[in-house]
């Protein structure tokens, strides 16, 4: 039964909520290179002894190292889905340096051809691809397909530190908030929906949803940190904005890590809570933040579970979320894909993956009799792409642009 549903499953549109697309050269991959060596499959292939400064080396030692590793590493999960992504795309059955040398050589062919990344897009079912906004690419390739998000980054700490340097802290506070507003009004006017924030202004922070006072000088970092943040998310909410919010990652400067702190997603629901004509999608790296997600949009009708994220996306996480969801949500209020690819292979790579566990995880729900078949299909076509028809508004531009800081 498995297979027969994830036939059922191949045709049904997909929107892939969260990639770069926009940070790479080209959107397809020039090279085999541009796709063995995407972060997921390169951890797994360095886990195997592929080496770290592998573009250092002469080509026939990177291909050798390449094939023995990705031999050495066959049994991950990324490891298998790039070997299917490259049967179905390519036609080539990896197994040892010839069978290499061929994929470069049709990747190569193929990314001459402007029409390739839709003929990816036509295989995958894919119907539409979040981008951020930066420098163009070849993404006009992709018009009716790509749907422009950007990242608002213009709350760092470099606008916070301009404040607590500043000998008039809350007048300077007022200025920066109006600017912000301002930023927001300016893509709200060209037609933008949807932001992503980065970083999340009240990561960590207990009792966030009270405003502080801010005095003229002598404030915390914590509490410009708060009014900026509510002068923020109160120019969204003014507008009744979609927001992606990313959750579950902590950064240091060479390496990021899942961080299962249990009382996140609790200190989040406060600000869900204050601003209820926000719609909050929020995509969590944390395993164990999946259920409280799930609480909280139970609870809250402005949240929507986001797609398993970074470190979340393992088949046996992405299979618990999906038990979570379907049995404490209604379907219309998640969203499985967000796929972080750099190159549209990848897109179409993580589209399969997810459609064969959501295959796997509706056939044993309807052997289990939670679900008959034609539930099972309503499920996956909500989780797949309905729900990001809802709350992904179609009227954003294909090119718009994040003013300045």
């Amino acid at each position: 039964m498995r297979m027969e549903i994830f036939e059922e499953l191949l045709p049904l549109a997909a929107w892939d909520t969260h990639t770069h697309l926009e940070s790479s050269p080209k959107i397809g991959a020039r090279d085999i290179w541009d796709i063995v060596h995407y972060f997921w499959l390169r951890q797994e292939l360095e886990a195997a002894g592929y080496p770290a400064q592998a573009e250092k080396l002469p080509e026939p030692e990177r291909v050798e190292a390449l094939a023995k590793a990705f031999s050495e590493s066959r049994t991950t999960h990324w490891n298998r889905i790039v070997r299917r992504m490259l049967k179905d795309l390519y036609g080539v059955t990896i197994d040892g340096t010839a069978s290499i040398h061929d994929a470069n050589e049709r990747i190569k062919a193929n990314a001459a051809d402007p029409a390739w990344p839709r003929q990816i897009c036509a295989r995958g079912s894919l119907f539409r691809i979040v981008a951020g906004i930066t420098a163009p690419n070849d993404l006009a390739s992709l018009a009716g397909i790509i749907h422009s998000v950007p990242v608002f980054d213009r709350l760092n700490d470099r606008v916070i530190d301009a404040v607590l340097v500043s000998q008039k802290q809350a007048d300077k506070a007022a200025e920066v908030a109006a600017e912000l507003d301002s930023a927001v009004g300016a893509l709200y006017d060209q037609g933008i929906r949807t932001v992503r924030i980065a970083p999340y202004p009240f990561d960590g922070m207990d009792g966030a949803a009270k405003v502080p006072v801010l005095a003229a000088t002598g404030n915390t970092r914590d509490a410009v940190r708060l009014v900026l943040g509510h002068a923020l998310f109160s120019s969204l909410a003014r507008r009744s904005l979609h927001v992606q919010l990313f959750t579950g990652v902590r950064r240091r400067p060479t390496i990021a890590v899942s961080v299962n702190d249990t009382e996140r997603i609790p200190r989040m629901n406060e600000i869900f809570e204050k601003y209820p004509t926000i719609i909050f999608e929020v995509l969590n790296a944390a395993e164990l933040s999946a259920v409280d997600l799930v609480q909280s949009a139970r609870a809250r009708r402005n949240v929507y579970c986001g797609a398993p994220w970074w470190f979340s996306v393992r088949a046996s996480i992405i299979r618990a979320n999906m038990q979570y969801r379907i049995e404490a949500l209604p379907v219309s209020r998640s969203l499985l894909l967000a796929s972080d690819a750099r190159v549209i292979e990848w897109v179409y790579a993580k589209t399969i993956f997810v459609k064969l566990l959501l295959a796997d995880f509706l056939s044993a729900s309807i052997e289990r009799d939670w679900l008959d078949r034609a539930d099972a299909l309503y499920a996956a076509s909500w989780w797949l792409s309905k729900t990001a028809e809802r709350i992904y508004r179609e009227d954003a531009p294909a090119k718009a642009s994040v003013p300045p800081n």
